[in-house]
């Protein structure tokens, strides 16, 4: 993918959770350069593009780190997952990539869990 942009971003997403989610179970927005994927557990930002940077934020979040694996696990629905890990797939890890570069540490549990096999 050359340069990557909000808007081709959230279309490899989108088609990623078509394939697998029901699409009244998510929002996906793009504004400008930023792109928001919200449910009712959970919700993916993304901006900057083409260095995108971004977070994840779960609304059970655990204070204790060792606590963010399990709670990851219990927000978010398998078929979600393996939607997200698709799209990072298909945009060359970018999504996982952007939530290491936020320096939160939940955002960098969950691009773990992008690029777990």
């Amino acid at each position: 993918m050359s340069q990557p942009t909000a808007l081709t971003v959230a279309e490899t997403i989108g088609a990623a959770l078509a394939d697998r989610v029901a699409s009244e179970d998510y929002d996906l927005v793009v504004e400008g350069d930023a792109i928001d994927l919200a449910t009712d557990d959970w919700t993916l930002h993304l901006d900057g593009f083409p260095e995108a940077s971004g977070w994840i934020a779960i609304d059970n979040e655990p204070e204790d780190a060792s606590e963010y694996a399990e709670a990851m696990r219990g927000s978010f629905q398998r078929t979600e997952i393996d939607a997200l890990r698709a799209a990072n797939e298909a945009v060359s890890g970018l999504i996982a990539t952007a939530l290491e570069l936020s320096g939160d540490e939940l955002s960098a549990v969950f691009a773990g869990m992008l690029r777990a096999v």
